[in-house]
């Protein structure tokens, strides 16, 4: 535990493992989390229709968490799990390369001088 009063584990706030976040980084978490928690409240659901060798599902939309879709049939509804899991590793992926985008860069001397085009102009 830290002497600084905060009850968070170390893991959860970067700047004390010596990573520096700038306002973009910030804001890439954010936005990655505002998605995963639209995600979670309208998730993708599925419909099962009762078929003689098993079930049948097919997609029935996104809905309220809370209030599944309205179509009425006799086997019910379920939150298409593969789906959701899809959209929660593309909403991971996507704030992760934003914050790797928005990283500020690391200069050094030779390398503001190079233009990378090498002697085939001088």
């Amino acid at each position: 535990m830290s002497s600084e009063g905060s009850y968070l584990p170390e893991f959860f706030i970067p700047e004390r493992m010596g990573f520096k976040m700038n306002t973009l980084q910030r804001s890439a978490i954010a936005l990655g989390s505002s998605l995963l928690i639209a995600v979670s409240l309208y998730p993708p659901w599925t419909t099962l229709i009762p078929a003689s060798p098993g079930v049948f599902t097919y997609s029935a939309g996104y809905s309220l968490i809370w209030s599944p879709p309205s179509i009425d049939f006799v086997g019910g509804h379920q939150i298409d799990v593969a789906r959701l899991i899809v959209e929660y590793v593309a909403i991971l992926a996507l704030t992760f390369g934003l914050i790797v985008v928005t990283a500020p860069r690391q200069r050094t001397g030779s390398d503001s001088a190079d233009t990378g085009l090498g002697d085939s102009l001088t």
